[in-house]
């Protein structure tokens, strides 16, 4: 692999995108920011308890 590691800027761009599109998609914003914090965290962590 000869790519250097993504930049912060490039990465924050990216994790708005997913973000917009999860929530273009249908999830709420609570589960669009766990899924993207998902993604930035490397991995999935116990979700949140939602608020009814």
């Amino acid at each position: 692999m000869t790519e250097p590691p993504m930049d912060v800027r490039t990465a924050c761009i990216v994790a708005h995108e997913y973000f917009t599109s999860l929530r273009a998609a249908g999830f709420t914003t609570l589960q669009a920011l766990y899924l993207t914090a998902c993604i930035l965290a490397g991995g999935p962590k116990p979700p949140p308890e939602e608020e009814p």
